[in-house]
């Protein structure tokens, strides 16, 4: 496909670890079909690790109690390991 018009893509993950993950593909098919397009993530920050290390996306965005912040690591890792925990 790759419509050069198309110069940005956001995509809002779903807010679970597992339903993110049967989300991956759809991502990868956007990255194949939209080459050239920054592709974009809004995600919690329980499920940024997944999306920071799959490489199919250019930038990840922290979705926190209705807000937008810039992604950090090491809290994503920790809230990340409490859900994990609770489950």
């Amino acid at each position: 496909m790759d419509d050069p018009s198309i110069q940005r893509i956001l995509v809002r993950m779903p807010n679970w670890v597992g339903d993110a993950v049967m989300a991956l593909p759809a991502l990868e098919a956007l990255r194949e079909n939209f080459p050239r397009s920054t592709l974009v993530a809004l995600a919690r920050p329980w499920v940024t690790p997944l999306l920071e290390g799959h490489g199919c996306v250019d930038r990840v965005m922290v979705l926190r109690k209705g807000r937008l912040e810039p992604p950090d690591p090491a809290a994503a890792a920790q809230e990340s390991q409490l859900v994990a925990m609770r489950a």
